[in-house]
């Protein structure tokens, strides 16, 4: 376990343990006040803890931990939607049917144009984000 030196708050358990304890929980909700998911503003207070680096290869830590509501901790968890957070605070989404959204640090979204050098645009390319 590894805890704050000045308030002992719990930072990062071991492998072993899923659920957060109550302290780690707590500072993920306030880092987080709504669930993650780019079209949703369900409190973070009545979201599950979805770990970005799925339990057990990823910690159970404050860094590894976003709150998302059930149907999007679902999403993420079983419907094949992912999401990758930089260093920045930007999230890149990808959905299940493999489009691609860049979200800024203040929730702007616009949509990652597909890698393949020709690939012809399609009028709906710059419509807006599905959710």
């Amino acid at each position: 376990m590894v805890t704050d030196p000045l308030d002992r708050t719990v930072l990062e358990v071991s492998r072993d343990v899923y659920e957060p304890p109550p302290a780690m929980a707590a500072l993920v909700r306030a880092r987080e006040p709504e669930c993650v998911h780019p079209a949703c503003s369900v409190s973070s207070d009545g979201c599950d803890l979805h770990h970005r680096i799925p339990w057990p290869v990823g910690l159970t830590c404050v860094a590894n931990l976003d709150p998302g509501c059930r149907r999007d901790h679902v999403l993420l968890t079983h419907g094949g939607w992912s999401y990758v957070t930089d260093a920045d605070g930007r999230r890149t989404w990808t959905t299940a049917a493999g489009l691609v959204y860049v979200e800024d640090a203040n929730g702007n979204l616009t949509r990652r144009k597909p890698k393949r050098p020709g690939e012809p645009r399609r009028p709906h390319d710059d419509g807006p984000p599905p959710f």
